[in-house]
């Protein structure tokens, strides 16, 4: 029923979607009763059209909605005030809505509306007076940053490069070590003999070669049985070459343990 208030002139009754009192002149409610048409009321507070309906009113048993909804909706029960899901409505469909929490009967226009912004979360909290503060200071400090950056880029690119000190320059030159040293027995004589082999590296910046490699052979004490040199003047090595070099020396290999390998007198070559 949403009759709230009968007066001489006017019935009162309450929109089912927001609740507004919508008078309407009981004239205009018999001229319409009396021709047979369909009578609605417009809320004019949220425009929603429904069925007035009194004690007296006559209750089909079902009823088709004045504004079918095709999705389905949350609705409140007029007799409970329970929500509840109201399913799609077709244009040409007879239906009545029961309440599933007190079973109560209701046309689709007597449905009430839930507003949807009541279950909505609350919007989040404005930031404390603390929090701005140490916001704008954070921002400040990185814009800082940023452009000391820049500024220091800047600087970077118009200087020209410093001279270089009196006393610290280096000019280019051949730098060889040791990279790899063996030997073996080579029984192919009378007394047998020994197979050294030496690998250098040109570590420097520029071209050259040892002037002299040598190596001694060492007995379990250290000591040196054998000193001959395996290389001399050898071709120019490139920065960053290698070079494997490979002698046999003419000495008995029993007694050799070790082996050690002297760069000598490093000099340019052309």
């Amino acid at each position: 029923m949403t009759l709230i208030l009968e007066t001489p002139q006017s019935d009162i009754h309450g929109c089912p979607a927001c609740g507004a009192q919508c008078a309407v002149q009981k004239d205009l409610l018999a001229r319409a009763r009396n021709s047979g048409q369909q009578i609605r009321i417009a809320c004019h507070k949220c425009d929603e059209i429904f069925q007035p309906l009194n004690d007296n009113s006559p209750l089909a048993a079902a009823a088709t909605p004045s504004r079918p909804n095709p999705n389905p909706r949350m609705g409140v029960c007029t007799a409970c005030g329970d929500s509840l899901s109201v399913p799609p409505l077709k244009a040409g469909e007879a239906v009545m809505v029961e309440c599933p929490h007190c079973r109560h009967l209701m046309q689709p226009d007597e449905i009430g509306r839930v507003d949807a912004l009541a279950n909505l979360p609350a919007p989040p909290a404005p930031p404390s007076q603390r929090q701005r503060i140490a916001g704008t200071l954070l921002a400040l400090m990185l814009a800082g940053i940023l452009m000391a950056g820049f500024a220091a880029s800047a600087v970077f690119r118009i200087t020209p490069p410093l001279p270089t000190p009196f006393g610290l320059a280096v000019s280019p030159a051949p730098h060889f070590a040791v990279i790899g040293a063996d030997f073996e027995a080579a029984l192919d004589g009378a007394n047998g003999a020994v197979l050294v082999t030496v690998t250098l590296a040109n570590l420097g910046t520029a071209a050259g070669a040892p002037e002299r490699v040598a190596v001694s052979l060492l007995d379990k004490t250290g000591k040196a049985v054998m000193s001959r040199p395996i290389a001399v003047r050898e071709a120019a090595l490139a920065p960053g070459e290698e070079r494997t070099i490979t002698a046999r020396l003419s000495v008995p290999p029993d007694g050799i343990e070790d082996m050690s390998v002297t760069v000598l007198a490093v000099k340019d070559r052309d």
